[in-house]
């Protein structure tokens, strides 16, 4: 099955969609509702300088498309902070570093009234900071309302920092969108099942808080949504294995991806998806 890349910078294709014969390119991606952001560095290979000036410019917004023929789409968005031209052998490497959110130019200042429900002010400050918000807000029934209401002045990503550890929900900006769930709750979509039949590398990792798994590349696979893996073999990694009863059904259920990484190269054999799974 054949690879796909495609690099988009500010909205104008910079590399076509190729199989990595022409350019080499080397990334690792990773979304993480732990850092609530996330990050790409890519690597491309022996293109000329004027080339890589032209192409790459820091505050640029560069979209990053991979997968294979039958599946590929963007699995990062975001601002370039720092391109660096080094020397790897006889290849030049064009190093871009990005992350998914921009620096907040303007800070919000916004007030909202008596009783003011939490997925109004998760609204405000993804209006703040200028990203489409993705949320089931059936999810946030039963969250508590702010009686006095509540006042914005500053930095939106200061109060969704605080709203999260207050309210107990993740959140994470990738692919230009502002993604929140509560931690006991999955975005909308269908299971993913992890198997040697749905691309699954190697054995799953299980541990006291969840599972680690790689998968062939899948653009389709969405932080914060639904899995399970259904493998014969596993391998255990939990503390204290002397002194624990580890239970039987260790592994099994469904998770909620947590954390997600994409890696490849164009040229080598690694081209992956790693899932990090919590139970939830």
């Amino acid at each position: 099955m054949s690879r796909l890349f495609e690099v988009i910078v500010d909205d104008e294709t910079i590399i076509e969609p190729s199989t990595g014969r022409q350019f080499r390119i080397v990334f690792d991606i990773t979304l993480d509702f732990g850092g609530a952001a996330s990050y790409a560095e890519i690597n491309i290979y022996n293109i000329t300088n004027d080339t890589a000036q032209k192409a790459f410019k820091k505050g640029s917004i560069i979209g990053f498309k991979a997968g294979y023929v039958d599946n590929i789409d963007f699995i990062f968005k975001g601002s370039i902070v720092n391109i660096f031209r080094e020397r790897e052998g006889a290849s030049i490497v064009t190093r871009i570093i990005a992350r998914s959110h921009t620096e907040t130019l303007t800070n919000i200042n916004q007030t909202l009234g008596k009783n003011a429900k939490l997925t109004a002010i998760i609204k405000a400050c993804a209006d703040g900071m200028g990203y489409p918000l993705v949320i089931k807000e059936s999810d946030f029934s039963n969250a508590q309302n702010y009686p006095r209401g509540y006042v914005l002045n500053g930095d939106p990503r200061v109060y969704m920092d605080e709203l999260s550890k207050a309210n107990n929900f993740d959140y994470v900006i990738t692919n230009g969108r502002l993604i929140v769930t509560p931690k006991n709750a999955v975005r909308d979509g269908d299971l993913f099942v992890v198997s040697r039949y749905t691309g699954m590398e190697g054995i799953p990792i299980i541990t006291e808080i969840g599972v680690d798994v790689n998968v062939r590349l899948n653009p389709k696979i969405n932080i914060g949504g639904r899995f399970k893996v259904e493998s014969e073999f596993a391998s255990f990694n939990f503390s204290n294995i002397y002194f624990q009863d580890v239970p039987a059904q260790a592994g099994k259920g469904v998770y909620k991806i947590q954390r997600l990484t994409h890696s490849g190269d164009s040229w080598g054999d690694n081209w992956s998806s790693t899932i990090s799974g919590f139970k939830f």
